[in-house]
């Protein structure tokens, strides 16, 4: 009986089972087969399940073992958190098939550590000779001490408050101001919410969790579909969404500053924060030649360069909207908001029309897909459709990102921008609708019905989820895409960014049954953690060399997001 090997992974290495050791994501595929032809060329295809249509890529040859006549060894391409669709073939010296040994089948039972063995002439069924790491064994402990340090951080906190105002009782007297008017002293005490901190803080450790690799749930889509790790920048955009209400209605009622001195604020603000990213994407072989002009810091600040200044356009008094005893009471937000709903649905408008009428050359017109080898690399150079021709048209494919990513490794595509400049027009709505979100906050005082509006708006945006994407994330009429960020995208992650803020409102403003320990703090100094993380993310002791396994990652995630909490 002959017997070929492949090793699993993303690295070439002739090895065989008894002395394979496995340091990373990996699994060991044995082929044994007892009538072959070891003259003739054999290979092993194979294609991501994820990738439609695709054309099979050649994994390897299978290779004679020069110290064993009857065993065959050789090398393969995979990553088990992935299922794929595997064939072996025999071609000629033209490369041409002559025959398909094992026809296409698909396997997904692929694990970490795992040795595999197809057998050619047993329907090519494929067994498992060593069973694989329990992946989720880790969680069994992991959680709990996730827990136990949430916790103990809540614990510090709240020992710490107590010996600080017992310390400095003298000094925390409510401020006092002066009403110009009457002349008389009141106390006035200014509502923060704790809620906005705590959900920003948490979007940041999760991100922080997940730019440590742990794998499995963190993967993020090869193209169309929603995971947690898709969540995080659309809900980092919500909640600066939150805030910019609130402080615009704050500055323009407390503050003797012109609507001009507020406007170079703000555009000081969104310069800074994106030369920031712009510093932070940029490389150590920086060269402006090719040096990525977009990211995530790039693209907040274009968000909130739009919203504040639609919000600062049209701020007026909130008591300018009378509190009636008839319905439109319960639109008192949405009646104040006219103006900014319909710029920011004439800019989605505006988005459709590009995304679905554009002619991009070579291309179909309203094409959504990766191009790459979807369809038999019939559209290979269609990356994004018209989102991804205006980058390359506009930015130029030298400025694009670069970095290799599932999309790239799965689709086979070089270059695209995830963060650029199409994309950017439904993330400007999602951080609109955050600010629906704070100007809820804003006009209405009951708790209840704050709680109730929220809820209300994360069914309206759920709905039009399912209306645009026909509650199918990947085969929908408007897939769920967060590479080119399609409208679906938006309305789903906006979605759950209100509902999480309707009850981490509740739970923490309201019946005060948890004071956002320790993501309050992290929310409260996100921008300075995302860039101390951006840049000492793989430093010691927020990192070291572990073997890329999910027990080991999992642990060092929860380190490296700990250490940033403190």
């Amino acid at each position: 009986m002959i017997k070929f090997q492949l090793l699993i992974l993303n690295l070439i290495l002739p090895v065989f089972s008894n002395e394979w050791k496995c340091t990373e994501v990996q699994s060991l595929l044995e082929i044994e087969a007892s009538d072959i032809d070891q003259s003739k060329n054999i290979y092993l295809e194979y294609q991501y399940t994820d990738c439609t249509e695709c054309n099979l890529l050649t994994n390897s040859k299978l290779q004679p073992d020069p110290k064993n006549s009857s065993r065959f060894n050789t090398y393969g391409i995979f990553d088990p958190n992935f299922s794929y669709q595997i064939q072996i073939t025999q071609k000629n010296d033209k490369n041409e098939t002559e025959r398909v040994i094992c026809p296409k089948f698909t396997y997904n039972q692929f694990g970490e550590c795992g040795i595999y063995r197809i057998n050619i002439n047993n329907n090519c069924s494929i067994i498992n000779i060593k069973k694989p790491n329990n992946i989720y064994r880790v969680l069994y402990y992991g959680i709990p001490l996730i827990i136990l340090l949430l916790i103990g951080s809540s614990l510090v906190e709240k020992y710490y408050d107590r010996l600080k105002k017992a310390l400095t009782k003298s000094r925390t007297e409510p401020k006092e101001e002066i009403n110009l008017d009457s002349g008389d002293k009141v106390t006035k005490k200014k509502e923060r919410f704790y809620s906005i901190d705590t959900f920003r803080g948490l979007s940041i450790v999760v991100m922080i969790f997940n730019q440590y690799g742990w794998g499995t749930f963190m993967y993020h889509c090869a193209w169309s579909g929603l995971n947690l790790s898709a969540l995080v920048f659309p809900w980092f955009l919500f909640i600066m969404g939150i805030s910019v209400p609130i402080s615009t209605n704050s500055i323009m009622t407390k503050s003797k500053k012109t609507r001009l001195d507020i406007f170079y604020k703000i555009l000081y603000r969104s310069f800074k924060m994106f030369l920031i990213g712009f510093f932070l994407v940029s490389e150590f072989d920086f060269k402006f030649s090719d040096a990525r002009i977009f990211g995530v810091l790039q693209r907040i600040a274009i968000c909130y360069f739009f919203v504040a200044i639609l919000e600062l356009i049209f701020w007026k008094p909130i008591d300018s909207i009378p509190e009636t005893n008839d319905w439109k009471k319960h639109f008192r937000d949405f009646t104040y908001a006219i103006p900014h709903f319909i710029v920011v649905h004439l800019i989605i408008l505006i988005w459709f029309l590009i995304v679905f009428l554009l002619p991009v050359p070579g291309c179909p017109t309203g094409y959504l897909g990766p191009g790459g080898n979807e369809y038999g690399s019939k559209y290979f150079n269609c990356t994004g459709g018209a989102t991804g021709y205006i980058d390359r048209l506009i930015l130029g494919y030298d400025h694009l990102y670069k970095a290799l990513s599932i999309t790239q490794k799965v689709y086979q595509i070089d270059r695209y921008e995830p963060e650029g400049i199409l994309s950017t027009l439904p993330s400007i709505c999602l951080a609109y609708y955050g600010v629906i979100a704070g100007r809820i906050l804003l006009f209405y005082k009951d708790p209840k019905k704050r709680f109730m509006y929220l809820l209300v708006w994360a069914l309206i945006n759920f709905l039009l989820f399912g209306i645009f994407s026909q509650f199918d994330l990947k085969n929908g009429w408007l897939p769920v895409n967060k590479n080119i960020w399609t409208y679906s995208f938006t309305l789903v992650t906006a979605s759950s960014s209100f509902l999480i803020q309707a009850f981490l409102y509740i739970l923490i403003d309201y019946k005060k049954l948890w004071t956002g320990a320790p993501f309050r703090h992290v929310g409260l100094n996100s921008i300075f953690i995302y860039i101390c993380h951006s840049v000492l993310w793989f430093r010691f002791p927020v990192q070291w060399k572990v073997d890329w396994k999910h027990e080991e990652k999992f642990l060092q995630c929860i380190w490296g997001s700990f250490v940033w909490i403190m």
